[in-house]
């Protein structure tokens, strides 16, 4: 936005949602945010790997010669 790498700018709403989540009192809302984060991870950890499942294909191509075929 103002030139902000985006992980300052998420690491910020990241604090600020928890921040605002500490005075929630609602168990179902509660549990929902809980659900949502917890979905949030995984799927950042999925991503991660496979971009690491991609980058050791490649490293496994590029040392076997299968990519010059």
């Amino acid at each position: 936005e103002k030139g902000e790498p985006w992980s300052a700018i998420l690491k910020d709403n990241a604090r600020k949602e928890f921040e605002q989540s500490k005075e929630e009192r609602d168990p179902l809302l509660l549990a929902k945010m809980l659900a949502v984060g917890r979905q949030c991870l995984l799927d950042a950890q999925y991503k991660f790997d496979m971009a690491e499942m991609k980058i050791m294909k490649n490293i496994e191509e590029l040392e076997t010669g299968d990519d010059l075929q």
